[in-house]
């Protein structure tokens, strides 16, 4: 299928506008952002970690058995 150079121009137009949208902050939350901490030791950092891991090991497990009925 060939499209026109007009057509390809509309959806990029179409594109552009829907990622400006995305990208404007509409309320006082959204236009909060957040930083990962600095001030966290290796040795927590290394405790969070085995902990994410240690949770989603588990969420997975859950998904893989609700998959299996």
């Amino acid at each position: 299928m060939v499209q026109s150079r007009r057509d390809i121009q509309m959806k990029w137009e179409e594109v552009l506008k829907k990622d400006k949208l995305m990208r404007e902050p509409k309320t006082p939350q959204e236009r909060t952002t957040t930083t990962p901490s600095t001030g966290q030791d290796e040795e927590a950092a290394k405790r969070t970690e085995d902990k994410e891991a240690e949770l989603l090991a588990m969420i997975r497990e859950r998904n893989r058995k609700a998959r299996q009925g």
